[in-house]
């Protein structure tokens, strides 16, 4: 449990935020793109950062609930695995991956939450356990696999309900899923390329150039 500070550290703010929010009387798709959620003609035209802030907000308990057990669940084991570090580069990079597609395939929705970074967890889970069994040989356990693929199917069934934002889920996916490929938790002098911390720098240097094309993106969609 001591191994998680991050997983407590996330669930606290989204809860947070939700509160506040809340007590605010925050409900409208107005109120909630004031507050800083997803919007592309506003997202492309400067504020970037809601590229960030939209991981944060929730629209209604129900969201943030399913949302909320899902980090808890999969923090659990996936910031053991990683290390706080290298979760939280994943986690992060992840959600910003999964808010760019968002805003490229839906440039006009109004989109917020969690999942992009909750499934890039699924997805760097999957990529860290594939890049173990390929440099030591070891097995990867089937139950947690199993484990991880149907958690993966079920979020993306629910993913197909009308109003949820499947472009997001995809982008934070294959982020995360890249990302647990290359990343090492536990990185050597030789291997420093790999540290965490420099991938955050490659993964945000990415984004910003394929960020860079969004608007362009987006002006082709009017």
């Amino acid at each position: 449990m001591n191994r998680i500070p991050m997983t407590r550290i996330l669930l606290s703010i989204n809860t947070a935020v939700f509160m506040i929010m809340t007590f605010y009387g925050v409900h409208s798709m107005e109120g909630l793109i004031a507050w800083g959620a997803n919007y592309g003609p506003l997202t492309t035209q400067g504020e970037w950062w809601r590229l960030g802030s939209a991981m944060f907000i929730h629209i209604g308990f129900i969201h943030l609930f399913f949302n909320m057990l899902a980090l808890w669940n999969l923090g659990l084991i996936v910031e053991s695995s990683m290390g706080t570090l290298a979760f939280t580069v994943v986690y992060v990079l992840s959600g910003l991956a999964g808010s760019i597609m968002s805003v490229t395939w839906h440039p006009h929705a109004v989109s917020a939450g969690a999942s992009g970074a909750i499934f890039g967890l699924f997805g760097g889970m999957i990529g860290l356990l594939f890049r173990r069994y390929l440099i030591s040989g070891v097995a990867i356990g089937g139950g947690v696999i199993r484990s991880l693929l149907m958690n993966i199917l079920l979020n993306l069934g629910i993913s197909m309900l009308p109003g949820i934002d499947l472009a997001a889920h995809a982008g934070g996916l294959l982020a995360g899923l890249v990302l647990g490929l290359i990343i090492d938790p536990e990185p050597r002098r030789e291997n420093w390329w790999q540290h965490p911390l420099m991938i955050a720098l490659y993964g945000s240097s990415l984004l910003a150039v394929a960020f860079a094309f969004v608007p362009k993106a987006i002006g082709g969609n009017d």
